[in-house]
């Protein structure tokens, strides 16, 4: 395997390490990492983003054989890591191209079907209604006073012998007031009617 040079280790490392081994400071990259390449997301023909990472040389083989291009993993312009970092932009011009001819789903299960890490990204309403949170309990059902039931992020990280759970949305503002008042702060009837006429409470 060839020795990746300094220049590229350098180059590519983590935001601290470049930063400390050259003096640069990377800028925003938006989803690319600039280290391992192919891992990004790409529009699927119903519009929906893929994230794909198939970063090593084994992923990628996998992926250029799915693509229908497995003279790809041949190719010295991607046959390795540090290569396919500097031609970054025409693989992902060819990976977008690809991407684009199927559905999320369907280039989801294409990937996963052959061990490349891939997955649609979901926004909140793909989320609320994926069974698969759900069956995890990383979403539940608490009932409101005022909106009925409703979906909520359960308390994590989920402990096997104490696990959180949400007893209520929260109380209305002052429900508790007399609670407070009369059990915690032991006022008596006669303390709170003085209290209101002078508008403290």
């Amino acid at each position: 395997m060839p020795v990746e040079s300094t220049a590229w280790r350098t180059t590519r490392w983590d935001a601290l390490a470049a930063y400390a081994t050259t003096g640069k400071v990377r800028e925003r990259l938006g989803n690319r990492n600039p280290q391992i390449v192919p891992a990004s997301d790409f529009t699927a023909c119903d519009g929906r983003r893929v994230s794909i990472h198939a970063g090593t040389d084994a992923l990628f083989g996998r992926l250029a054989a799915v693509m229908g291009r497995p003279e790809l993993a041949a190719d010295p312009a991607y046959a390795t890591r540090a290569a396919r970092a500097e031609h970054a932009d025409a693989l992902y011009s060819v990976i977008t191209d690809w991407v684009a001819g199927y559905s999320a789903d369907e280039v989801t299960k294409l990937l996963s079907d052959t061990g490349i890490p891939a997955s649609p990204l979901m926004s909140i309403a793909d989320i609320a209604a994926d069974a698969h949170y759900r069956e995890r309990g990383t979403l539940v059902t608490v009932d409101d006073p005022d909106f009925g039931p409703l979906s909520m992020v359960a308390p994590l990280p989920k402990m096997s012998k104490t696990p959180g759970s949400i007893r209520s949305t929260g109380p209305a503002l002052g429900e508790h007031n007399t609670d407070v008042y009369t059990g915690v702060l032991g006022l008596g009837p006669d303390e709170l009617a003085s209290l209101r006429a002078d508008g403290v409470i």
